[in-house]
């Protein structure tokens, strides 16, 4: 994810004064599958009194459950039975926020 917004700044947003990138990625391994598969992010430059630039890097996601959303049959299950949960409302969905300034 990072290797591509930061391709994209170096060939649109370098020289401006601010830039914004807006987007989604689906991690597709790790804990970062596990915990939050699908995210929406937003990577927001300002440029610094030097020439060099500030950065935040903004991932947000609902941590929620769907459906058949694995392949293995234990995580499945799993997955499968807090759907059901969630679906009776015992178990809510909920908004992450991960920020990082660099």
């Amino acid at each position: 994810m990072l290797e591509k917004t930061y391709g994209d700044f170096k060939r649109n947003g370098l020289g401006k004064k601010t830039y914004t990138q807006r987007g989604s990625h689906e991690f597709t391994s790790g804990d970062p599958y596990w915990a939050l598969h699908w995210v929406n992010y937003t990577v927001s430059y300002v440029q610094r009194s030097n020439g060099g630039y500030a950065y935040t890097v903004t991932v947000s996601d609902i941590y929620d459950f769907a459906w058949g959303n694995y392949n293995n049959i234990v995580v499945g299950f799993g997955n499968n039975y807090c759907f059901a949960m969630q679906s009776l409302r015992l178990i809510k969905p909920f908004n992450i926020s991960i920020v990082y300034t660099g």
